[in-house]
């Protein structure tokens, strides 16, 4: 897609580390650690919810496949969708956790929710899933 940073990088082949028939891996510019990685499909969709499934069929293999070589034991996998996306072409994030000032830095604050509460959210996404 024109203006798409990660289509134009994938069409004159900079910077690419590894490459499948459905996807494309390049280290990340801007890493959280070293040897921070990104793992992208090549067809371009901004949200992960807009893909065929066939689409991203070699996008885990390929996450799998380079851990593997680098030999990352510890690491996380982040995607977004909206919120905190730079490039709105869906993306994975391989981050590795390299000690504790080189990993992934997330604040989780939590909602407080009653055992009621999530029994109901449990029944309601369940009514959700079954149609």
């Amino acid at each position: 897609m024109k203006g798409c940073i990660f289509c134009t990088l994938y069409e004159n082949k900079a910077n690419i580390i590894y490459e499948t028939e459905g996807a494309f891996a390049l280290m990340d510019r801007f890493p959280l650690s070293t040897g921070h990685f990104m793992v992208i499909p090549k067809t371009h969709h901004p949200y992960f919810h807009h893909y065929e499934s066939k689409d991203l069929e070699d996008v885990l293999p390929t996450i799998k496949y380079l851990v593997k070589r680098f030999g990352i034991e510890k690491y996380n996998i982040l995607q977004n969708n909206g919120n905190h996306q730079g490039v709105f072409h869906t993306h994975f994030h391989v981050i590795p956790c390299v000690s504790d000032n080189e990993r992934l830095r997330i604040d989780w604050e939590t909602i407080k929710i009653s055992d009621e509460d999530y029994s109901a959210l449990v029944e309601q996404a369940r009514t959700k899933i079954s149609g």
